[in-house]
């Protein structure tokens, strides 16, 4: 059975976050605007909530993304946060 954490007011954290990715225009429909844009995706190879079969397409789209994947990473990258640091600033130098 799932558990359910609710914030002090009451409210489900999960449905408000759902909400809020839901909120987002789909990838297709702002394509065209960052296409020319420098992009980052770092994922995590052991995300169970989003693996990374979910961003093959997405890289396939973009022509300016780089994705750096950490092998052992998960959603939170709990074991991997000076490597994530460390990704995305050399990234930001680059870029």
């Amino acid at each position: 059975m799932p558990c359910t954490t609710f914030n002090r007011d009451g409210a489900d954290p999960g449905a408000e976050l759902k909400a809020q990715w839901e909120s987002f225009p789909p990838i297709h429909k702002i394509q065209a605007e960052l296409d020319a844009r420098p992009m980052l995706l770092i994922t995590g190879d052991r995300d169970e909530l989003f693996p990374p079969s979910h961003y093959e397409s997405l890289a396939a789209e973009l022509a300016e993304l780089t994705w750096k994947r950490i092998a052992d990473g998960d959603h939170l990258f709990s074991l991997h946060r000076k490597q994530l640091v460390k990704i995305a600033v050399d990234w930001l130098l680059e870029n």
